[in-house]
């Protein structure tokens, strides 16, 4: 995953699932739709898109964003 190039497309984006697919001989397109079929994270981002061949672009919520840097802030393990 890496930021997005163009922001009309979200914060970040990621092609991974179309070499993941090429690789295993599958259609992109389907395998990103059954990889956000199963994506759980509502409660950072918005609902995630499949753009073209299988490109998934990701929205992260404000208030997401904003408790993640407050627990940083408060010294809290952003892994936990």
């Amino acid at each position: 995953m890496r930021p997005a190039a163009d922001t009309q497309f979200g914060d970040y984006q990621s092609n991974a699932l179309m070499a993941a697919a090429k690789a295993r001989k599958l259609n992109p397109r389907q395998l990103a739709t059954d990889v956000v079929a199963q994506l759980d994270v509502a409660d950072l981002c918005e609902p995630v898109e499949i753009a073209g061949p299988g490109f998934l672009n990701f929205r992260l919520k404000p208030g997401a964003l904003a408790d993640v840097l407050a627990s940083a802030a408060r010294g809290e393990h952003l892994s936990s």
